[in-house]
């Protein structure tokens, strides 16, 4: 199913898990290191050098381990070449 507050997918969201450490849907617990993957912006507009919208893109792919099995599946199919 499609998961609540997603309205779509980015580019870069394909490729990373939802527990990756730095793009993921949540910090990794107890860790104080940099986390892009939601990022609470609060403030004044304008302050940052990067545009806030850049922040709204999706960051990791809730279809992630579809995806894979899916991927992994495929290559089974396919033969080796020598």
């Amino acid at each position: 199913s499609w998961p609540p507050g997603v309205v779509s997918l980015s580019h870069i969201g394909l490729t990373f898990p939802p527990d990756d450490p730095l793009y993921g849907q949540a910090p990794p617990t107890g860790s104080n290191r940099l986390f892009l993957g939601g990022p609470p912006l609060r403030g004044e507009r304008g302050i940052l050098r990067v545009p806030d919208n850049w922040f709204t893109r999706q960051r990791f792919n809730p279809f992630f381990d579809y995806m894979e099995a899916r991927i992994l599946q495929w290559c089974e199919t396919v033969p080796i070449a020598n």
